[in-house]
């Protein structure tokens, strides 16, 4: 049996600690697949206004509450230190709706990019989760209970910029869902390219073989 994530209680959400909060600068570096064509195209770094979208595990839009955006990705280094692959990260996110990496479908694109300035990001992995009585179903349970809880983050700690995450699809890699707040830190890529760009097949096809998932 999956565990249960209860509501948010913000009377249990505690004051940061030093091991809640992952300050991630540069030289490390971000990664995002998105769609520019389909249901809902965007840019590399647009904060979707748009929602709660059942897919999105953290959005933390709602009604009254405008101007509210966010942004997925991955990370190149963990939480606690060790490199991760951040494209494989992005992929495991973006694609884990069919576990098919289709490089041509709804114009996926890959950017990599380096905040200009560190960002404060809740660590969900973290001891600050099972104080606030939470538990892993964050990241893999419901999506309308972790909106919840996204949204009380939001509202109860003015200064973080979004939350970190394991991903569920691929657990060796770590996840961000960076609030509108992160806007400014994402200026400029270092890399963007259409996913059936040639010179990125040989990265996807690593990427791939770590997921298990075919290529097409």
């Amino acid at each position: 049996m999956s565990e249960f994530l209860p509501p948010p209680d913000r009377s249990r959400f505690r004051s940061l600690r030093d091991g809640d909060v992952y300050r991630l600068k540069a030289p490390e570096r971000l990664a995002r697949v998105f769609a520019t064509k389909g249901p809902y195209p965007t840019t590399w770094d647009a904060m979707r206004e748009f929602g709660p979208l059942p897919s999105g595990r953290f959005d933390h839009q709602q009604p009254g509450s405008p101007g509210r955006g966010i942004w997925y990705g991955s990370v190149s280094k963990l939480a606690e230190g060790q490199p991760a692959n951040a494209v494989t990260g992005a992929l495991a996110e973006a694609c884990a709706d069919t576990h098919v990496v289709d490089r041509s479908a709804r114009g996926r694109s890959l950017v990599i990019l380096e905040p200009i300035r560190p960002l404060k990001l809740l660590r969900l992995d973290s001891s600050w989760l099972s104080a606030a009585q939470g538990n892993a179903a964050i990241a893999s349970g419901p999506r309308n209970t972790a909106q919840e809880w996204s949204r009380a983050i939001y509202e109860h700690y003015p200064t973080i910029d979004g939350v970190y995450f394991r991903s569920s699809n691929h657990p060796p890699s770590g996840c961000v869902a960076l609030y509108e707040r992160a806007v400014d830190a994402l200026v400029s890529a270092s890399l963007l390219m259409r996913l059936d760009n040639p010179g990125l097949l040989p990265y996807l096809q690593d990427s791939c073989e770590d997921l298990g998932w075919p290529l097409a």
